[in-house]
This record gives structure tokens, C-alpha cells and sequence, in this order.
């Protein structure tokens, strides 16, 4: 699989959960009294594990790279025969659809999301739902940003929350 779609598919899976500001997440992990830079560290330790996950030998990467082998390997002077039951652009889309990529895309992000949180529960964190209440505020702030960061950690470092709102 092309290392560039993996960014984009780590991309969906992280920030699917972990928010956009205009889509804040219903869940997230925290784990008692885990100072900020621990929770950061521990976030990119665990995201790069996802990250560079080696899915090339899952049905749904294998599909994936057959389709890309069947237009790759189409002849170049196809709309140029006079004897081709479909033209290139049909042939194309037949292989694109025959793959089913989106589904291919999830099947994987399911893949990564799942080592993301084997990893994060492997280091003693635990999932919690957000109130209301947390999405509202969370939606408020600029994914990326600081203030944002600080507001998730203080959410995933409370005991109390973590016990109340546990996932």
C-alpha cells in the first residue's frame, strides 16, 4: 500500500475520535493522574505504532493493490483498438469499483484504530465517554491548539471523571 494514503487514513482514524472542533468525539482515553507530557508522550508513542502498522498483508490491502495492479497494467493504447469490450475509463472504473476502496479504507482504519487502543490500554489507559456538556466545550477549540490539549488532559487525567464516565 502507498505510504501516502496511510497519513490520510491515520488522519480519519485519529481525529474521527480524538475531533475535528466542528465534530467533537463522544469517547477518549485517560488514565489517573497522568501528567501532560506523559499523556502527549504516550499519544505519539501509541499513534506511531498505528501509524506505521505494516497492513500490507491484510485481504483488505491485497485487494487494494490488485486493483491498482489491473489499471496499472491496462494496455496504454486501449481506446485505440477496435475490438475492446469496455474502454480504459470503463476498465478503470470497473477495477476501482470491483476493490471497493472506502470499504478497504475503513477496513484498515479499523485495523490501525485497533492497535492504537491495544497500545494505549497496554499502558494503563482507559476509555471515557464525553458529556454533552465536554463536546460542547471541545467543539469550541481549534483542534491542534493548545488550549484544547490542555482541556482534553484535564478531562483524561480525572480520577473522578474517569470513573463516572467510564467507556
Amino acid at each position: 500500500m502507498p505510504r501516502a494514503l496511510v497519513p490520510i487514513m491515520l488522519g480519519t482514524i485519529l481525529f474521527s475520535s480524538a475531533g475535528l472542533a466542528a465534530n467533537a468525539p463522544r469517547e477518549s482515553w485517560g488514565k489517573a493522574g497522568v501528567s501532560l507530557d506523559r499523556y502527549r508522550e504516550d499519544a505519539v508513542l501509541c499513534g506511531r505504532q498505528a501509524y506505521y502498522l505494516d497492513v500490507s498483508d491484510t485481504p483488505a490491502a491485497k485487494a487494494l493493490a490488485r486493483a491498482s495492479s489491473l489499471i496499472e497494467n491496462l494496455p496504454s493504447n486501449i481506446n485505440e483498438t477496435t475490438f475492446q469490450p469496455v474502454s480504459g475509463a470503463e476498465a478503470i472504473a470497473m477495477a476501482v469499483q470491483g476493490a471497493r476502496p472506502e470499504q478497504r479504507f475503513r477496513e484498515i482504519a479499523a485495523i490501525q484504530k485497533s492497535t492504537l487502543e491495544k497500545c494505549l490500554s497496554s499502558l494503563g489507559y482507559v476509555r471515557f465517554r464525553l458529556t454533552a456538556e465536554q463536546r460542547r466545550h471541545l467543539s469550541k477549540l481549534r483542534a491542534g491548539t493548545p488550549e484544547r490539549h490542555a482541556y482534553l488532559h484535564s478531562l483524561a487525567s480525572d480520577p473522578k471523571i474517569l470513573s463516572t464516565q467510564h467507556g
